[in-house]
C-alpha cells in the first residue's frame, strides 16, 4: 500500500490504483469523537506511541504523515506503512489489545486527534452512521494490506520497485 493522498492498493495485472475511501466528515464525527479535545499539532520525529507502550487510545490524522515501524529485538526497523490525512493508527486497541505492536513517529508536521479508547467504543455502540463508516474503513485497508501482502509473496522486488516507482512518478 503506498498512502499519502489516499490510500493504494495493487489491482489484477500489477498496477497500483488509488482507493476511493472518503476522509471523516470533520464538522460532525470528529467533534462527537474528540469531545472538547482538539487536534494536536506535532513536529517532526514526535513519536505518537511506542511498540509495547499502552493501547488506550487510536488517532486520527488531519493533515501530515505518520510513519508506522516495527523493531526487531535486535533493533532492526521495519517500516509497516505512511499514514496520511484521514486515516486512523492504533485501531488495535478497540479490540482489546493490551499493548501497542508498533511505533508511530510524525514524518513532517501533523495535525493529529487522539481519541479515547473508550470514547470511540460509545460513539460506535451509539451511532449506526460512524459505525458504518468505520466499518468500511477497517475493510477496505484490511483488502489493501491483503492485495500489498499478496504482491510482496508473488512478484520479484524489482517488479514491486519499478511499479511503485513508476506510479509515484505520475502521482507524486
Amino acid at each position: 500500500i503506498l498512502q499519502g493522498r489516499g490510500l493504494y492498493a495493487v489491482a489484477p495485472g500489477g498496477n497500483m490504483v488509488q482507493q476511493n475511501t472518503q476522509a471523516l466528515n470533520s464538522n460532525n464525527y470528529l467533534n462527537l469523537l474528540a469531545g472538547s479535545r482538539k487536534a494536536v499539532r506535532y513536529r517532526r520525529g514526535t513519536v505518537l506511541f511506542s511498540q509495547g507502550g499502552p493501547a488506550d487510545s487510536l488517532y486520527y490524522i488531519v493533515f501530515g504523515r505518520v510513519k508506522l515501524s516495527s523493531f526487531s529485538d535486535s533493533g532492526k526497523e521495519a517500516v509497516i506503512g505512511i499514514y496520511a490525512a484521514g486515516e486512523f493508527l492504533g485501531l488495535n486497541c478497540l479490540i482489546g489489545q493490551p499493548g501497542r505492536q508498533m511505533t508511530a513517529t510524525v514524518l513532517v508536521s501533523s495535525s493529529i486527534l487522539r481519541i479515547g479508547k473508550e470514547a470511540m467504543s460509545r460513539t460506535l455502540t451509539s451511532d449506526p452512521q460512524m459505525t458504518d463508516w468505520f466499518l468500511g474503513y477497517v475493510l477496505t485497508r484490511k483488502v489493501q494490506l491483503e492485495a500489498r501482502l499478496t504482491d510482496s509473496l508473488s512478484n520479484r522486488c524489482e517488479q514491486r520497485l519499478a511499479r511503485t516507482l513508476l506510479f509515484l512518478a505520475r502521482h507524486g
